[in-house]
């Protein structure tokens, strides 16, 4: 690391949001059995990833954001520059092991339910895209003092950050989870 007197060069900071120009999220299924709806539910209940609440879901999605730059000196204070924002995202989804075997009525409602729930579990990737693209906004061209640089940079990262989480927060609340935007095993 090229260390520019009074000014860091170079700072990596790992926060939890998302950016645009990013990759798709990965997608890492969990295995559910059953051959019933109501045995899947309870699958589901008692593998679904764990949320913020520490309850568990029938799906689940997180981002994480990470930003680099260096700084160097422009006049008496230090301006950022070479960012690089990059998100990171996961989405975690049921895979119910005996799809291939279940009757046409349930397979569809299965079918359906699933598509439902990854269309919830995609808007929390965007809200990380969202924060991840107002981070770039934020940060390019910031300037400041050189000693206080990196804490200004950290300090709006942050912040965006805990926008866009209460965001996930409120949004589960609204749609209860993918509920009202029908992610619900309904057979």
């Amino acid at each position: 690391m090229r260390m520019i007197p009074g000014c860091a060069a170079v700072l990596l900071l790992a926060c939890g949001a998302a950016c645009a120009k990013d990759p798709a999220p990965v997608y890492t299924p969990y295995p559910i059995n059953g051959s019933t709806a109501a045995e899947l539910d309870a699958q589901m209940q008692a593998l679904g990833p764990r949320q913020h609440d520490g309850a568990r879901y029938p799906g689940g999605a997180q981002w994480q954001i990470s930003w680099e730059y260096s700084s160097a000196p422009h006049g008496a204070r230090c301006r950022l520059g070479q960012l690089r924002v990059t998100l990171t995202s996961n989405i975690t989804l049921p895979h119910w092991q005996q799809r291939s075997q279940a009757d046409d009525e349930l397979g569809a409602a299965w079918d359906a339910f699933l598509v439902q729930l990854e269309l919830h579990e995609q808007g929390h990737v965007q809200h990380g895209r969202e924060a991840a693209e107002d981070i770039r906004r934020a940060l390019t061209g910031l300037s400041g003092s050189c000693s206080t640089l990196d804490q200004q940079a950290a300090e709006r990262g942050e912040q965006i950050i805990a926008v866009y989480s209460q965001r996930d927060i409120d949004y589960d609340a609204q749609t209860r989870h993918g509920q009202t935007q029908g992610a619900v095993l309904a057979y």
